[in-house]
């Protein structure tokens, strides 16, 4: 006779010698007048360590081959900074990031600038649909042609001025808008400039109407405009990858989320975008 104990067994697993490469979060937008770019280390599963910033790190971008700016470190945001120049709105140019630092490779990533697509058309509609629950909602309505014969990439924001009343009085306050939607094919992001991002897989070429909606706050008193974010493939990819790693974590029920990583010879992102805005009434 045999019992469940039999059948157990204890395998010990050797995990792979860790060989620490170089991180960074590197993202740049065509109005952009700030780059703020971090440099860090990997570790491996069994190691105690956190990672740390690295300071000591030669960060350089190149735009179509040519050295465009050196980013030197700001040990206040333990970040290499930059001011942009007006020549990062160089739609279609190849950029080029490069990051070396002492005892790690050459990390490097390239992104061909987006060019803006505009928005022909925006409103808010006040209690204009339901969320997922059923409650009626501000509907917010977006309208752009999407370019044919390529793939697109997009992020949409809502953001301007609100009034709020605080003990009495009553304030302007500058906010962005989260926004919701009920479409299956938009991805809603956290920690980012937009809530939503989407690709044109199913209306390549045509004339789009984006559905969204706010929660919360009421839009009565809002004043401010839509913002249509053009962005690169790998932008997206890294956006949409953190979602679904983010709702992977103690969920024993998915399988583990590589985060979208776009390095050569390290991990991270180089991400760029270019935006259009639309100013609501």
């Amino acid at each position: 006779m045999l019992s469940c104990k039999d059948f157990s067994q204890i395998v010990e697993i050797e995990f792979p010698e860790h060989e620490s490469k170089l991180v960074t979060t590197a993202v740049m937008g065509d109005v952009d007048a700030y780059l703020r770019i971090l440099v860090s280390n990997s570790i491996g599963i069994q190691e105690d360590r956190s990672s740390f910033a690295i300071s000591d790190a030669r960060v350089q971008i190149f735009k179509d081959g040519q050295l465009f700016l050196t980013v030197p470190y700001d040990s206040t945001s333990a970040h290499y900074t930059a001011l942009l120049e007006d020549s990062i709105r160089s739609y279609g140019t190849l950029f080029r990031l490069e990051v070396s630092a002492a005892d790690y490779p050459l990390l490097s990533a390239e992104q061909i600038m987006p060019r803006p697509v505009p928005v022909s058309y925006a409103e808010i509609e006040l209690e204009g649909t339901v969320d997922m629950e059923g409650h009626r909602v501000d509907e917010v309505i977006v309208e752009f042609q999407d370019p044919s014969g390529e793939e697109n990439y997009y992020g949409l924001a809502l953001e301007g001025e609100q009034l709020f009343v605080i003990d009495g009085d009553t304030l302007m306050g500058n906010v962005q808008q989260y926004l919701n939607t009920n479409d299956p094919t938009l991805t809603q992001v956290y920690n980012a400039p937009y809530s939503l991002v989407f690709s044109d897989a199913s209306f390549n070429g045509r004339k789009i109407r984006i559905s969204t909606y706010t929660s919360g706050n009421s839009l009565r008193t809002f004043q401010g405009r839509v913002i249509l974010y053009h962005l690169t493939r790998d932008l997206y990819l890294y956006n949409r990858s953190v979602v679904l790693y983010e709702n992977a974590v103690d969920n024993p029920f998915v399988e583990p989320v590589t985060v979208h990583n776009n390095i050569d010879n390290g991990y991270g992102l180089f991400g760029l975008y270019a935006i259009s805005a639309y100013k609501l009434n």
